[in-house]
Order: structure tokens, then C-alpha cells, then sequence
């Protein structure tokens, strides 16, 4: 009996690849979904989305989607880097894990490519998902930890001299994005679009200024009484003068006060000074450490970067 092989391609998605994508997502049993789907559409379609999905005639066996973000150069550097973060993929039953991955990783990277991508970020969630992925090329640079505040007492820090906290406004955008840029290193900084989101959506946007200039912001919302922090961010020149504390003193105060019986926050590992401020506060890391993989996008193939691209 002539044995047969199956031609997978792989190919860019379009908009009429919607209810075959849906039926994959809702059967597939190995399965990471960053998205709702309601942003199905979108992702499907705009260019600053990258969506491939492997097919064999009419039969779909998986999926792998990402999304572009260009992060701000700051002053030092020469130039801002373009990334590109993975926000969902899927296989089909029956389809090896480590055969569909690099299959679909490799369709992806190279529209990935053609998008001026340069890097690839994953927060590895699914645990069956980062060996295939460190196989592809993909290497693993730091974790992200979530740190659980049960409401007590809120301490009461003082601010220093000249300092003073006031809600943020539609004005301060452009030096938000300067604070940001400095505070941050470039894999974990905003995008300007992503900071006027947060800005019209958060509960609580507050800002510290001196003499007029922006120091440091902290952005808090509660929902279903969970509250959460979004960011926290001092400005490097003035950091370790208490700027910190009285932002996340505020932002915990706005939670409880907002009816949260628990307030989280997300930051990395190797941020100790973050994680020695928590701990100040009666923040615990909670166990679950979730995996910050990163593959450098070249020409031809997968390129595992260098470990210390975190820090820059």
C-alpha cells in the first residue's frame, strides 16, 4: 500500500479564516490564547498583527499569532527596537507538539520578518509550550512574579521636599513616555499608544512632579474587588528618595477605598528593587513564576539572543 505525506503550508491568515480559526481555538486542546474574541478580527487583519495559520487543503492544524509594538529609544541609544510579542497559537489533535510549533513558529517569523520585527517575546503560561519553544530558538531571559497584597494598614510614607502626587492628565502623555522610556529597559517599555490606554482607562493615574517636572507615576484599578496595579515607575536620577513608596502608598490606599479585598502586581524577577518594595508593604510573591522567553528574528532562521537583553 503507497504510503502518502501530507503537504502542510503555511500561510498569513485573512479575514474569511475567522470561523475555521474559531472552531480550531475551541476544539485544540494545546492551546495559549492572549486575546479575547472580540480582538479576532483585528488580529486577523491589521498590520500590526502578525497571524499565520498551517493548513492542508480546507483542514486547519494550527494557528500562531503576535503582535508588533516598536518600544522608544532612549537618549542613549541609537535607535527605538521593534518587537513582537506572542499572543496566541494553537494545534490541532494529533499534530506533535514539537513538529506543529516549530512549523508554525517558522511560517511566523517570517511575516514577522517582512514586519521589521526583530525580536520575539513569549510569557510562557502553558508549561507544554516552553521546550518546543527553547527548540525553535527561542531563549528564556528572566520571570515574571506576582505579588499578592491582603488590605491592611497602608503605610504612610512622606514625600520628599518639593515633590507632590496629583492625578495624571491628557497633557503630561508626552513626558509619561520620556519617564517610561528612562525608567524602564526597552523589552518592558510603553508604547505610546499603550499609555494613553492606560491613562483613559485606569481607576487611579497618579503622577509625582518637582518643579513642574514628572518624576514617577503609579496607574491602579479595581474590578470584581481585585485590585491590581498596572505600572510603577520612578525616574532613574531620582529614585531611592521615597517617590516609590508614597505612589504605591496612593495607589493601595485608591484599591482599598474602591472596595479590593486584594491588590496584585506583576514585575520581574530580577527587579530587586521592586521586590524589596513590595515586601515592605506586606506584598508576598506568590509560587507560580511564568517563564520571559526571547528569539531573535534573523533572515533565514531563529537566533537565540544574548541572556542579558533584559537589561537593555
Amino acid at each position: 500500500m503507497p504510503v502518502y505525506e501530507l503537504e502542510i503550508q503555511v500561510r498569513p491568515a485573512a479575514a474569511r479564516d475567522l470561523g475555521r480559526v474559531l472552531t480550531l481555538l475551541d476544539q485544540a486542546r494545546r492551546r495559549y490564547v492572549g486575546f479575547g474574541r472580540e480582538d479576532l478580527p483585528n488580529l486577523l487583519t491589521h498590520a500590526a498583527h502578525a497571524f499565520v495559520i498551517a493548513e492542508t487543503g480546507t483542514f486547519l492544524w494550527g494557528i500562531a499569532c503576535a503582535t508588533i509594538r516598536a518600544r522608544p529609544a532612549a537618549l542613549n541609544e541609537p535607535r527605538e527596537i521593534v518587537w513582537s510579542y506572542l499572543r496566541g497559537l494553537a494545534l490541532t489533535d494529533g499534530w506533535r507538539t514539537e513538529v506543529g510549533i516549530w512549523t508554525l513558529m517558522e511560517g511566523l517569523r517570517v511575516v514577522l520578518h517582512d514586519r521589521q520585527a526583530e525580536y520575539l517575546v513569549s510569557y510562557v503560561t502553558p508549561s507544554w509550550l516552553e521546550s518546543p519553544l527553547a527548540k525553535v530558538g527561542m531563549y528564556p531571559i528572566d520571570h515574571l512574579v506576582t505579588y499578592e497584597w491582603i488590605c491592611d494598614t497602608v503605610p504612610a510614607p512622606s514625600l520628599p521636599a518639593e515633590t507632590r502626587l496629583r492625578p495624571a492628565h491628557s497633557d503630561d502623555v508626552g513626558a509619561l513616555i520620556a519617564l517610561d522610556t528612562a525608567a524602564f529597559p526597552s523589552l518592558w517599555r510603553q508604547a505610546t499608544g499603550e499609555l494613553i490606554e492606560l491613562l483613559m482607562t485606569s481607576g487611579r493615574f497618579t503622577v509625582a512632579e518637582r518643579e513642574k517636572t514628572l518624576v514617577g507615576y503609579a496607574c491602579s484599578d479595581v474590578r470584581r474587588g481585585l485590585g491590581q496595579i498596572y505600572r510603577l515607575a520612578v525616574h532613574p536620577a531620582f529614585q531611592g528618595q521615597g517617590i516609590g513608596s508614597a505612589l504605591l502608598a496612593d495607589a493601595l490606599t485608591y484599591c482599598q477605598a474602591a472596595g479590593a479585598g486584594v491588590v496584585t502586581v506583576n514585575t520581574q524577577q530580577s527587579n530587586h528593587a521592586s521586590d524589596r518594595l513590595y515586601r515592605r508593604f506586606g506584598f508576598r510573591p506568590m509560587l507560580q513564576r511564568v517563564p520571559v522567553m526571547v528569539g531573535k528574528i534573523a533572515a533565514d532562521h531563529w537566533l537565540s539572543p544574548d541572556p542579558s537583553l533584559a537589561h537593555f
